[in-house]
């Protein structure tokens, strides 16, 4: 099963191209497979009197600086993931080469306009489900009936997350109810260095197949959405050991399934029937003729013995010999 990694830079370039350009260079050299921008217009996305999210005009970019930014990721070949969050967004990056998907925010996960005009496009849709009921859920989902069904993305982001609020039973519901493609958008403190690691590691155990995770120039410096971001270097690592990770689970759906490991393993662990004493062709096979013992090659199990208990031997059997298949008719 294979996991993809979603480097989330949202507004770690505080309104700076340069640094946005080396956000999207450092992302593309952890070989993580997506990069997501959000792109939006201040004046549509905040109310005027909503102090809170103020900041957010002084990192909003215009259509120029968003154009030549993309310029720059399709140059070095990042992929990228718009998160839209109006229409003239959508408008302004449709199209453009370097676009290989569209999220939307869980903010407009009730803009059923905009998910619409979307739906239409044929790329990947990704869809925030973090604070949403299920009802709104619902309806978006609903949009894809006739088209490619969208990827939810499960999580919140609350400077940094706690563990205790991450919900990851929330992936394998989601996954359950609407049979489609789940991600995990992880927000955890990243100062902790094993948690960091291994929450979205557990959400991949739990069914999720995207892993969305910030990145950021130096956290040190304590910028904008620093809280559960990695700098470069452990962006890397962390690439690396998802993509480790991913290689533990299979598409199995079987217990009866043995993979080659398990086969050899099976062979050189387990015990196998072997000949207590000397025994003659014609002899019967029964329990006080054979002990088992671990061999350097596979025999009867305890588990297939009594499928022969009784059978005579077509052959001579030597002491301590393994007893398998071939001295029977």
């Amino acid at each position: 099963m294979e996991i993809k990694v979603i480097s989330e830079i949202a507004s770690a370039h505080e309104g700076d191209t340069v640094k946005l350009r080396e956000l999207i260079f450092s992302a593309v050299s952890s070989d993580a497979d997506f990069i997501k921008l959000q792109i939006f217009n201040f004046n549509e996305l905040v109310a005027s009197d909503n102090k809170v999210f103020s900041i957010l005009k002084k990192v909003e970019l215009g259509s120029f600086e968003w154009i030549s930014v993309l310029d720059y990721a399709y140059s070095i070949g990042a992929k990228i993931i718009a998160e839209v969050y109006d229409d003239k967004s959508f408008n302004l990056v449709k199209g453009h080469k370097s676009i290989k998907g569209y999220k939307i925010p869980t903010s407009d996960i009730n803009n059923f306009d905009l998910i619409s005009v979307i739906s239409n496009e044929n790329l990947p849709v990704f869809i925030g489900t973090g604070g949403a009921t299920q009802l709104e859920i619902d309806k978006a989902f609903n949009i894809f009936k006739d088209r490619e069904p969208p990827i939810l993305i499960h999580g919140i982001q609350s400077f940094p997350t706690k563990v205790s609020d991450s919900y990851l039973e929330k992936i394998s519901l989601l996954r359950n109810r609407y049979k489609c493609e789940v991600g995990y958008a992880d927000h955890v403190d990243a100062e902790d260095k094993y948690l960091a690691f291994i929450i979205p590691a557990m959400a991949f155990s739990r069914g999720a197949r995207y892993i969305e995770k910030h990145i950021t120039l130096s956290r040190e410096n304590k910028g904008l959405d620093y809280y559960s971001a990695l700098n470069p270097g452990e962006f890397i690592n962390f690439v690396k050991i998802m993509k480790q990770i991913s290689g533990s689970f299979s598409d199995t759906n079987s217990i009866e399934f043995l993979g080659k490991a398990e086969i050899e393993y099976r062979e050189k662990m387990k015990k196998y029937a072997v000949a207590k004493d000397q025994i003659k062709k014609g002899d019967p096979l029964t329990s006080e003729c054979v002990v088992f013992k671990r061999t350097n090659e596979p025999g009867l199990s305890n588990f297939e013995f009594f499928n022969f208990i009784n059978k005579e031997f077509n052959q001579d059997v030597n002491k301590n010999e393994v007893i398998s298949f071939k001295h029977f008719s």
